[in-house]
């Protein structure tokens, strides 16, 4: 969070609060709106004054049950499931009438138990509820942790490594691993292109399959030669997997299988 609004749906809340209405707008400022929401991974319902929701994104329909179909102009006490949907009136309503935004965490234990940050922003037309859920953030913390161990060990055995490629095809958060077998520096590594690790014939094949997999065509595996920072080449055999999201595909995780030469 940052000043009690989640990082990431500040470019959002300042395109919501431009707005003067939710009602009457033309179909590009309808859709320009649903393709800011469908970009965030947090949970956002817009209401109206009448605390009728005029839109919610697939987040907010995933944690609160929504049917993907005839949520628009429903009321929220009616759309959300009890007990969230009239606490959700009742907090959206004090918002509104007051113009103060409030932040509370929220505890479900069924039918899995998870923890939710909401914060209530009022709007002109409104208000917004935008919600992180902490549950998936300590998940995520946990995988985090789990996988540097993993990448750690890695490193101490020669010959394998991992490593994230972003949709641009750089390297992105440079692994020990990566490190250990191509004998260069974090920092360098967080600056270069992931298929010039390779020498010029394997580049542009290892860049083909790093683009064939942000484009959904799924994983796949390919040989290529290594280039070491101490003067030689190793073959080496490289597998890579599509890293998702809820909105799509987010980046390419590539392992590096060292082979033996000659």
């Amino acid at each position: 969070m940052h000043h009690g609004r989640p990082r990431l749906v500040l470019a959002a809340i300042e395109h919501l609060e431009s707005l003067k209405s939710l009602q009457h707008e033309d179909s590009a400022l309808v859709d320009e709106r649903e393709r800011l929401l469908a970009s965030l991974t947090e949970l956002v319902l817009l209401i109206d004054h009448d605390c009728t929701v005029r839109s919610c994104n697939l987040p907010a329909r995933s944690f609160f049950g929504i049917s993907e179909e005839g949520w628009r102009a429903r009321p929220l006490g009616e759309l959300v499931q009890a007990p969230f949907g009239p606490f959700l009136t009742t907090l959206a309503r004090r918002v509104i009438d007051s113009g103060v935004q409030e932040r509370i965490d929220l505890e479900i234990e069924k039918p899995t138990h998870r923890k939710i940050s909401l914060i209530t922003i009022p709007l002109p037309y409104g208000a917004a509820i935008i919600g992180e859920d902490a549950t998936l953030t300590e998940d995520r913390d946990r995988a985090q942790r789990a996988l540097r161990a993993i990448d750690s060990a890695l490193a101490a055995v020669d010959g394998l490594a991992t490593v994230q490629i972003n949709p641009r095809g750089f390297v992105t958060t440079p692994t020990p691993s990566l490190s250990a077998m191509t004998k260069l520096g974090t920092e360098l590594l967080e600056s270069i292109r992931f298929s010039s690790l390779f020498d010029v014939k394997s580049r542009a094949q290892v860049g083909d399959a790093v683009n064939a997999v942000m484009n959904g065509e799924g994983s796949t595996r390919l040989s290529a030669q290594l280039l070491v920072n101490d003067g030689s080449m190793q073959p080496v055999r490289i597998g890579l997997a599509p890293l998702t999201s809820l909105t799509g595909i987010k980046g390419v995780e590539a392992v590096l299988v060292l082979c033996p030469s000659g």
